[in-house]
């Protein structure tokens, strides 16, 4: 279970798509500013939300994917005596 759970969220990433509104859209939902509205707007980075938006979806995916991998390539291994906790 603790093995295929990583493997069923990354699949889940590819069949959603997920796909969200621009942040922009969240000015109009119902008269609350959302936080990234805020943000990026100060910033001056908001007609940049869907770039940005893009790159940490990647970071995560980043993330996911390599924990997957140091998951499997550390499953079989055998722990020493220092790296058990007491």
């Amino acid at each position: 279970m603790q093995r295929s759970f990583p493997l069923v969220i990354v699949f889940s990433f590819f069949m959603h798509g997920d796909k969200f509104p621009p942040m922009s859209s969240c000015a109009g939902l119902g008269g609350i500013i959302c936080d990234w509205h805020f943000i990026l707007g100060r910033a001056g980075l908001l007609n940049r939300d869907q770039g940005i938006g893009n790159v940490v979806w990647c970071a995560g995916f980043a993330v996911i994917a390599y924990s997957v991998f140091r998951g499997i390539s550390s499953a079989g291994e055998e722990k020493t005596e220092s790296e058990i906790p007491s």
